[in-house]
């Protein structure tokens, strides 16, 4: 109820944004959106290029209830700990939050997704490395934080530099509609965890990561 209360109060700030109002010529049906979705990944490289990184990228999402289930595994849970290591996670996001806040024009979008996909890769390696050492493995939390808020600064800018006025609700769409994987590998981690444990499926998933620094060289992102 407290939470709900927060997130209540939190969502009247939308209502004191004001931004610049942008009527369609026309309203596409769902049959045409999804026919345009081919042609806009051809005709736009720097919109596939992003399709592919947040689909990417979006795996680290998914590892935070398997940091969590690897940690019971090895040294048990109890509410204290659960509580502790999500609140590790918000100190994260927070403190990274004031950093971009202040120095975020030193930075441009194509260099702080370098950061997420190196943080990205990173997190894993964290895991596996941190899991020995009971005291420590929090801090994997804290720098999930971190990637939670860079990425999504770094992918909600991108996204606004490469598309326009006109076809940015399109772009957000086929971003939202084309980020599959990350709905999917959770299902199957946790089938490949189970039968062949979490060293293998982490290193796996770290070099996927750290492949996509590949992709993101070939954006164009001056911004």
């Amino acid at each position: 109820m407290f939470a709900g209360v927060l997130l209540f109060v939190a969502s009247l700030g939308f209502y004191a944004i004001k931004e610049k109002v942008f009527i369609p010529k026309t309203k596409k049906k769902i049959i045409k959106f999804l026919k345009l979705i081919p042609q806009e990944l051809k005709k736009n490289s720097n919109l596939k290029f992003y399709l592919i990184i947040i689909n990417i990228l979006g795996l680290s999402f998914s590892l935070l209830p398997f940091f969590i289930l690897l940690a019971k595994k090895n040294f048990g849970l109890n509410s204290e700990m659960i509580g502790n290591f999500l609140l590790f996670k918000v100190i994260g996001m927070f403190s990274i939050g004031i950093l971009i806040f202040f120095f975020g024009k030193k930075f441009n979008y194509k260099r702080l997704l370098y950061i997420t996909a190196i943080l990205g890769a990173s997190l894993p390696i964290m895991a596996l490395f941190l899991i020995e050492y009971e005291v420590f493995f929090k801090i994997i939390f804290i720098f999930s934080g971190i990637f939670f808020s860079v990425y999504r600064v770094t992918m909600d800018g991108i996204l606004l530099e490469i598309s326009t006025d006109e076809n940015r609700a399109e772009y957000a769409g086929i971003a939202g509609a084309g980020n599959i994987l990350t709905v999917v590998f959770p299902l199957i981690a946790g089938f490949l965890i189970k039968f062949i444990g979490f060293t293998p499926v982490f290193i796996t998933i770290s070099i996927i990561l750290f492949l996509s620094i590949f992709l993101i060289r070939k954006m164009n992102c001056k911004q």
